[in-house]
């Protein structure tokens, strides 16, 4: 039996009589097969399969080894490249060596310079040139040394934390002598550092006279850096530390702790000492001749 099959909505309608139809169920499955055959025809039909791009010639291909297929890597070709790079990024510049040399004529060090021509790996001609700039005030450094050598008091001080850490941060450097009787000075020198130095070179600061001794007082400032003293007791410390306080830039003094005092029995004599020359060193240990050194007594000479 074939039932009217409605073309509007692709639904389908079966006649009053179909339910009294013998074959009423199996004609109600059939009908799904026929409305399924009208639906699937007014469809439009599907794309054609897309095609693949054809595989890139083998000329192509990368010859160190990139081709879908195996290859064998070209070292030749790879070491032609690489020297062909170095080639390309080596430059010659010309660079002063220092040489710290004696004249038993004048009984003084004097500094040599030779200019000498070498070869250095860069990215740029500008950048070979700043290696240049780097050898220069290397010489210069060393040329400062070296005259430095002829002074009787070295101006080159250098504090023996900075060469356990990194940190560029500015410090200033007193050198303490000993106090000896008639206000003479002896021999021996000290010194204490004053990490962030918070006064001008033209300012005459007024360092504390102290005992040392074996009682330690440090000051840990909020960057870590520190103003380590040694004097004969607690009080002594305290009173030092506090006096050097007023010299060091007040942002690195936020929220720090108080000084830590220990005994460190043995380690110095108790002397006299007072404050004889101090020398400002802006960069740290980045460079070991100070920007400028001032004199704290009449008859030293400033610098």
């Amino acid at each position: 039996m074939q039932y009217p099959i409605s073309t509007d909505y692709g639904r389908f309608r079966l006649p009053q009589y179909a339910k009294d139809s013998p074959n009423y169920l199996i004609d109600i499955l059939e009908v799904p097969w026929e409305l399924i055959s009208v639906q699937c025809a007014n469809l439009p039909p599907l794309p054609p399969p897309r095609e693949l791009p054809p595989p890139p010639p083998e000329d192509d291909c990368c010859r160190m080894g990139c081709c879908p297929k195996p290859t064998e890597i070209d070292y030749r070709l790879i070491k032609a490249i690489v020297d062909q790079t170095l080639k390309e990024q080596k430059f010659l510049i010309e660079v002063p060596i220092c040489k710290c040399e004696y004249d038993n004529k004048t009984n003084k060090w004097t500094p040599k310079t030779d200019n000498v021509q070498m070869e250095v790996f860069a990215t740029s001609r500008k950048q070979a040139d700043q290696l240049a700039q780097l050898h220069l005030d290397n010489a210069r450094q060393a040329a400062d040394l070296c005259i430095a050598r002829n002074v009787e008091e070295p101006i080159a001080v250098i504090p023996e934390w900075w060469q356990a850490r990194s940190f560029q941060r500015p410090q200033l450097v007193i050198q303490y002598a000993e106090l000896l009787g008639e206000n003479k000075l002896g021999r021996s020198r000290w010194s204490v550092t004053i990490p962030h130095y918070n006064k001008p070179q033209k300012y005459k600061p007024s360092f504390p006279k102290y005992e040392k001794g074996d009682i330690e007082g440090i000051l840990v400032l909020n960057d870590n850096s520190k103003i380590i003293i040694n004097a004969k007791n607690k009080t002594e410390c305290i009173r030092v530390i506090n006096a050097f306080k007023q010299f060091v830039d007040p942002t690195y003094l936020k929220e720090i702790q108080k000084p830590k005092v220990g005994d460190r029995a043995g380690v110095y004599k108790k002397v006299n000492v007072v404050p004889v020359r101090c020398h400002y060193f802006s960069k740290g240990q980045k460079n070991n001749v100070p920007d400028w050194s001032l004199s704290l007594r009449e008859k030293d000479s400033n610098k």
